[in-house]
């Protein structure tokens, strides 16, 4: 599907995919993101330690990508229970 904003012609299903695109991470973004290796990110995600979407790929089978928004509540979830170890109150 294709509108026109302006003049410029846009394909509607191009930007829906960069717009989900942008709400997903790669296995390699995620170890950046979070400063482990790859591996690390697999292996977490394997055992069930990491949120993790399984989608279809018609090259490579099934691909792994990790919802930012899951990564972010993971990650806000981990500093809380860190917190609550170390005896700290807010």
């Amino acid at each position: 599907m294709k509108a026109l904003i302006g003049i410029k012609e846009v394909n509607l299903e191009k930007e829906n995919k960069i717009q989900n695109a942008k709400e997903f991470l790669r296995p390699r973004e995620l170890a950046a993101l979070l400063g482990v290796s790859v591996w690390t990110v697999y292996t977490m995600s394997d055992r069930g330690k990491l949120p993790v979407v399984y989608r279809d790929n018609n090259r490579h089978g099934k691909q792994r990508i990790f919802r930012k928004k899951d990564i972010e509540e993971w990650l806000e979830k981990r500093r809380r229970e860190t917190w609550e170890q170390t005896g700290y109150k807010n």
